[in-house]
């Protein structure tokens, strides 16, 4: 489809299903074109047009209505769960060897995971809701003068070889359970299309998951009111009008697809 409908664009863009991250945001991209033209019979009316601050969109597109709308296309995968997962088991050793928290200047130590000298770091900012994430950026970002190294840069190696073997692995793994959570889905997408998109537009923020739960089922169980907390949340100017949660699936017969969509307004459309 895509090649049929702008065969340079194709051309160009051959290169990036080499890496599996680059594979999955360009499948996104040609999944959103092509539920846009050919399923919701709306008309691509270029690739890549541009957007705020000079910066690239994914597509530009006319509606079944005739209304032209910009869309930038996110396609969070299971592959960035395993890398937070990970993370956050390394982060949680490391706040296990933290001393107590003094005060009143909120300062606390920890041993170098190298040298096992004791590390003393500022937690800024102390307030009720701030605190944890303060802390933990500042736990990341505390440094051994004896080793020269920050105490999260210490344990990237092994967080590395760790996240690779796991990513090496199939994407459902029998007796492997996690929480069923979309909110990663949601936040990485916006926080990264966000500035992208011209205030006073039809803005449509298409996200085309991968995760390893449903996501357009679960945010269709809050009817979308998640959604609009987390997007709001980050998109102050309410820049984006609406968005898409498109997934799309192998079915049981051979050779089709299966679409699952959630639209969700986000403010009144133009």
């Amino acid at each position: 489809y895509v090649k049929c409908k702008n065969n340079n664009f194709y051309d160009q863009n051959t290169g990036r299903v080499k890496k599996p991250k680059q594979r999955d945001e360009l499948l996104g991209e040609y999944k959103a074109a092509y539920f846009i033209e050919k399923m919701q019979y709306g008309k691509i009316l270029a690739f890549e047009p541009i957007g705020a601050n000079q910066k690239k969109l994914d597509l530009r597109f006319q509606d079944a209505k005739g209304m032209e709308w910009f869309a930038e296309v996110k396609s969070p995968s299971w592959r960035n769960e395993v890398v937070k997962e990970i993370e956050y088991q390394f982060l949680k050793e490391l706040k296990k060897r933290i001393g107590a928290v003094e005060f009143p200047g909120y300062q606390s130590s920890i041993p170098c995971p190298k040298c096992y000298k004791q590390v003393v770091f500022d937690v800024n900012n102390p307030s009720s809701n701030s605190l944890i994430l303060d802390e933990d950026e500042a736990i990341k970002n505390a440094r051994c003068e004896s080793c020269k190294n920050s105490v999260w840069k210490l344990s990237e190696k092994e967080r590395a070889r760790i996240i690779k073997n796991r990513l090496d692995k199939p994407k459902h793994i029998n007796g492997e359970g996690r929480c069923v959570n979309i909110e990663d889905a949601i936040k990485d997408s916006v926080k990264n299309a966000v500035d992208k998109f011209v205030l006073g537009k039809n803005n449509l923020l298409i996200i085309t998951p991968d995760m390893f739960s449903d996501t357009v089922g679960f945010s269709q169980l809050f009817n979308g009111k998640q959604v609009r907390k987390i997007v709001a949340g980050i998109d102050s100017s309410k820049v984006i009008s609406k968005v898409l949660i498109l997934e799309v699936t192998s079915s049981r017969d051979l050779g089709k697809l299966e679409y699952s969509t959630n639209f969700i307004n986000m403010t009144d459309c133009l």
